[in-house]
């Protein structure tokens, strides 16, 4: 029987018997019989009956055939897609109704013709679409095969997809299920529709299958249905099959599908289309005759596009290696739990939402997540937008090995009341960051916990690489000192540290990492720079573990490190965390700074800022970094860390450190400092021109960083200790607004023309009460003229008292001086070089002052003058070198 591909042929008999090795071929055939019977190696075939080069799923030569099924794609594009609903009046190949349908080993046919077949003639032929076949008996017994599979294309040409087979029964045998495969080519053909439907006593139950024999092909299988509704008791979806249910229909009505039970692999995949509302084991649609089922697990890839809608039950198991990507509605989860087994990715960014179809919050609710080992939950590409995506979860567990990646969401639990995190050990929580900047990553969470070897990461989340190879040390800081929310700078090619901020309503519990570091420069080719460390802020009822957060700079072998970030605890009622905070520039051949940590604790109502890392470079603090901070209760400068406080005025109640740390205090700034520990500052200072450092009463300089005190501003106190063997210097502005100066054994201060000791001194004056040179110290005098005047003097054993000047002149005056053994006031060299009143004229004698000089000696420097005056006693242990001496009184 042979037609012109417009005309259906029609075959009708009471009973149909194909014997062996016989074979009814024909273009569009209708057979209507009471009784089928196809024997062994008999055929009843439709192959290479469907259009030979033209029809509704035609396609440019390269390309496979449409039908249900999207043709695989040769070297040129395809056409258009010739789909087609399961119905019987929407089917064009092979039609087959009987009472009783019996088929052994040969069977029905409907495929594509190969590209091989002399029907093709062009070398990049590709291979034609199956056809169809719809079946209706009573009774259908079948061994054999029913197959409307694509045809094979050239090796450069696409195959044809598969065709649409539909078997209706009241009662049937079936070995093995009807195929419709997509043939093989360059790119094998999508598969056909399978659809099998048993009538029982006015009951339906049906089984869809979208299964592709195993070829892994991008084409999918698009199925029109032209009803508001399919319902399936069954849906299977294996081997490569992508099932893409379309609405046939135009208008705002959806398309609702409901599927009692699916069976699925790893191979496979499900799209949610727009307009698609897909109920997975739930109920939703109009009719729900197969149930809700109290749990499903998921084995097949599903993609939600937006305006699509995905129904699940309320417990979900995600299965090894399958992918769900949300960028449309996800719902029945609002109350339930999702688990992602080994392997799994959960996806979802803006617009997806929870609820009913078409939400307009994008808020995504999930009651309880479970993250297993090597599993997956972040943000889709599917669907990118640069607005975030509010993730609600109650119960929210990463577990050893899960990865939660928090791209475009913010975590918000604020309205839950069990709410928590939970990163066991081994797993990662990844804040993907900004690269321009824009938004902040937030979790709002009732607990959280990270355990041993849990991380939550921002490591390079933060601004983008500048590709500058310039060092950046004068750049700005960045970064709020109380609520820090910025991103790190980037470096060269490296971007710069994330930022993430914890709210945290009751306990976080911290025995794993949270590291928001800039990222490392490594190159054997080229030089750069590392990026800077991003902030971290947490606010919390109560913080314990012994865990580790960190900031810190990018490291680099060649160029400049990246500066530490920022980090800030806000503790509510308990502080036992006993872990490390790191905010440490990066290591490189130039290094940056180091951050700034900053620790509130309202159980205690304290305050604290802490500077640590050993760096070059100072951490700096400057006004808009304050903020309306303008006083803490403690300040503790370590391990080597430098603080400059620039532009800004701060009280400290209590300053403390390892006496490895500098404080710099510069650009108009002012640092009142209340108290030390009875080790004294355990820091060293440096006040820079119009600044300003008050410490406590009575302070003790006790750093080891020389010098323990640069002054070229004002230091105020009353009583000021020099710490044994520290060195300080006064510039010609420096201004010690003091009462009394005790420099301890072998300590050394320099004095600087214009210097001012005292609070009523003027320049290149020391005006105290109480003035003492410990054992061994040194006390050098810049100014010719230098005057000093206290109630007490003590000049300890081998101290000395000197000047630098070329001509030195001492006046001193004090009610009481002890000067001690082996203990100098001197003034030696210090008169004129080369001239003056008593030199001589010859080169031949010496010069002349108190005496006569003498002829035919060495020429000697005159000694100029030391003038002591005492109100009361003079004790003097061994004879001091003067020239003049003048006592009052006793």
């Amino acid at each position: 029987m042979a037609g012109d591909g417009s005309d259906w042929f029609s075959l009708k008999t009471n009973d149909l018997d194909v014997t062996s090795g016989s074979v009814i071929q024909g273009s569009r055939l209708f057979v209507e019989t009471d009784i089928l019977h196809i024997e062994a190696t008999a055929e009843l075939s439709v192959s290479g009956g469907g259009f030979s080069d033209n029809g509704r799923g035609k396609t440019v030569y390269s390309s496979g055939g449409h039908h249900v099924g999207q043709g695989g794609l040769g070297q040129h594009v395809s056409a258009q897609l010739f789909t087609r609903d399961i119905r019987r009046h929407c089917l064009t190949r092979d039609v087959w109704r009987s009472r009783r349908v019996q088929t052994t080993e040969r069977s029905n046919h409907s495929d594509g013709e190969s590209s091989d077949s002399s029907l093709n003639i062009h070398a990049s032929a590709g291979g034609g679409a199956g056809g169809s076949i719809w079946i209706e008996a009573d009774q259908f017994t079948t061994t054999g095969i029913i197959s409307a599979s694509g045809g094979d294309g050239r090796p450069d040409a696409g195959g044809g997809s598969g065709g649409l087979i539909s078997v209706s029964y009241e009662d049937a045998f079936i070995r093995d299920n009807p195929v419709a495969y997509g043939g093989s080519g360059l790119q094998q053909g999508a598969s056909g529709v399978v659809y099998l439907q048993k009538l029982t006593s006015g009951d339906v139950h049906s089984k869809l299958i979208v299964d592709n024999g195993g070829q892994n092909t991008p084409r999918e299988t698009q199925l029109q249905v032209k009803s508001k509704m399919l319902s399936l008791e069954h849906l299977q979806v294996t081997n490569g099959g992508r099932f893409v249910p379309l609405k046939a229909f135009s208008g705002p009505t959806n398309l609702c599908v409901y599927t009692g039970e699916m069976v699925g692999d790893v191979s496979s995949s499900i799209t949610v289309s727009r307009g698609i509302l897909f109920h997975l084991s739930a109920c939703g649609c109009p009719s729900c005759q197969y149930g809700q089922k109290p749990s499903i697990d998921i084995d097949t890839h599903i993609k939600v596009e937006q305006d699509g809608l995905l129904r699940v039950p309320e417990e979900v198991s995600v299965g090894y290696g399958v992918t769900i990507d949300i960028c449309g509605t996800l719902d029945g989860l609002q109350d339930g739990h999702m688990s992602l087994y080994r392997g799994a990715k959960f996806r979802a960014s803006y617009p997806a939402n929870s609820g009913s179809y078409n939400s307009t919050v994008s808020s995504l609710v999930i009651k309880d997540v479970d993250i297993f080992k090597d599993s997956y939950f972040g943000g889709s590409s599917s669907c990118p937008s640069t607005k975030t995506l509010t993730l609600f979860s109650e119960i929210f567990s990463i577990n050893y090995g899960g990865t939660f990646d928090q791209n475009s969401f913010t975590v918000d639990n604020s309205t839950n009341v069990e709410s928590s995190v939970i990163i066991e050990g081994g797993a990662t929580l990844i804040l993907e960051g900004s690269w321009d900047g824009n938004g902040t990553t937030s979790i709002t969470t009732e607990d959280l916990v990270v355990g041993a070897g849990g991380l939550i990461t921002a490591v390079g989340g933060g601004l983008a690489e500048t590709g500058e190879l310039q060092c950046g040390h004068d750049s700005a800081s960045l970064g709020a000192l109380y609520e820090p929310r910025f991103y790190g700078s980037g470096g060269t090619l490296v971007s710069g540290g994330g930022q993430v901020s914890l709210d945290v309503t009751n306990r976080t519990h911290l025995d794993g990492t949270i590291d928001v570091s800039g990222e490392d420069h490594y190159s054997s080719v080229s030089s750069g720079n590392g990026g800077s460390g991003g902030s971290i802020l947490i606010k919390t009822e109560t913080l314990s573990g012994f865990g580790l957060m960190q900031t810190s700079g990018g490291n680099t072998l060649t160029g400049c490190g990246g500066s530490g970030g920022r980090i800030a605890v806000h503790i509510g009622s308990e502080m036992s965390f006993v872990g490390q905070f790191s905010v440490a520039a990066g290591e490189a051949p130039n290094p940056g700074r180091s951050g700034v940590i900053f620790v509130e604790d309202h159980s205690t109502d304290t305050t604290k800022i802490v500077i640590h890392g050993s760096d070059r470079l100072p951490s700096l603090i400057r006004k808009g970094d304050l903020a309306n901070l303008t006083e803490v209760d403690e300040l503790v400068v370590e391990a080597g860390g430098i603080l400059q406080l620039e532009e800004s005025s701060l009280k400290v109640g209590m300053l403390s450190g390892d006496k490895t740390g500098v404080i710099q205090v510069t650009g108009r700034a002012t640092l009142v400092v209340e108290s030390s520990s009875v080790q004294g500052t355990e820091c060293s200072f440096e006040v820079s021109h119009n600044s300003e450092l008050e410490l406590g009463e009575n302070v003790h300089l006790s750093g080891e960083v020389v010098p323990v005190l640069h002054l070229d501003g004002t230091l105020t106190t009353d009583h000021i200790v020099l710490g044994e063997g520290t060195v300080s210097f006064l510039s010609s502005d420096g201004f010690m607004n003091v009462t009394s100066v005790t420099l301890e054994e072998l300590s050394h201060l320099e004095i600087a023309s214009g210097a001012t000791i005292g609070r009523n001194s003027s320049d290149s004056q020391v005006t105290l009460e109480e003035y003492e040179i410990g054992a061994g110290a040194k006390v050098v005098f810049g100014s010719m003229d230098t005057r000093i005047t206290a109630n007490t003097i003590v000049v300890r054993s081998e101290a000395k008292v000197i000047s630098s000047s070329a001509l030195q002149k001492f006046y001193i005056h004090a009610e009481d001086i002890v000067i001690e053994a082996d203990a100098v006031i001197s003034v030696d060299f210090g008169g004129y070089s080369d001239a003056g009143v008593g030199s001589p004229e010859d080169t031949t004698s010496g010069a002349s002052h108190g005496g006569q000089g003498g002829h035919l000696g060495y020429l000697e420097a005159g000694r100029h003058m030391v003038t002591l005056i005492f109100q009361k006693v003079l004790e003097v242990a061994v004879p001091v070198e003067v020239t003049q001496l003048e006592v009052e009184g006793r």
